[in-house]
């Protein structure tokens, strides 16, 4: 049986959001969500502050759309050593 594409990882990988993201200096942008296929990026609402990005590594593809659309460069895949060879 084969893999959907739009499941199947890229290859073996995590998103790391730093400390260039615009969130952290308080300015709203949700860039990487906007272009995420996958929709593994979500910004929850906390009271009185800018929403932060976070990501479910575990559906997240790998594709790397989030890291093209950042304004600011703050957004790096980061390879995940496979343990299982």
């Amino acid at each position: 049986m084969f893999d959907d594409p739009n499941t199947t990882k890229a290859w073996q990988a995590e998103v790391i959001v730093n400390d260039k993201c615009l969130t952290k200096y308080q300015i709203y942008c949700q860039s990487c969500r906007d272009a995420c296929d996958a929709r593994v990026i979500s910004f929850p609402l906390v009271l009185h502050q800018t929403p932060q990005p976070e990501i479910n590594q575990q559906d997240c593809t790998a594709c790397g759309a989030c890291v093209s659309s950042c304004p600011q460069d703050a957004i790096k895949l980061s390879l995940v050593e496979n343990h299982n060879e």
